[in-house]
């Protein structure tokens, strides 16, 4: 099956699974995970997607296998995309700018690939360039 029409079957199970978020920001995060991995390998497919899913999201966040850190990466590229005005906005007022600042680093270092860290890179520096500020003013 082409990704053409197995990627609105994935998009439904996302959409569906997190109807309830407040504020949609894990469904439009895992909707751009899967877009970067798309981006990151533009010949994933439905088997790799429905057979794998299991293993893949089991380890995602440390990785293990090519296709576990292609999925790593891409979910740290989406994070930076997605989450950082979250983190900014609400979790450093919460948690401190040092706990922000320490997962803002550990999504970034962990990604393996360099086509995935040039992409999120820039997003990355413009987050800690903002956190910075944030420090500076309190």
């Amino acid at each position: 099956m082409s990704t053409g029409r197995w990627l609105p079957l994935v998009d439904r199970f996302v959409a569906e699974s997190f109807a309830d978020d407040p504020g949609g920001l894990n469904l439009r995060h895992l909707r751009r995970t899967l877009h970067w991995l798309l981006e990151l390998d533009p010949g994933a497919d439905e088997a790799e997607l429905a057979k794998r899913v299991r293993t893949l999201v089991s380890r995602h966040e440390e990785g293990g296998t090519d296709e576990q850190n292609l999925l790593r990466d891409a979910n740290s590229v989406s994070f930076f995309e997605n989450n950082c005005d979250y983190f900014l906005q609400v979790l450093v007022p919460r948690e401190g700018p040092a706990a922000v600042r320490a997962k803002f680093a550990w999504m970034f270092e962990r990604i393996g690939s360099e086509p995935a860290r040039r992409i999120a890179r820039p997003w990355y520096e413009a987050a800690l360039a903002r956190l910075n500020g944030l420090e500076t003013n309190r």
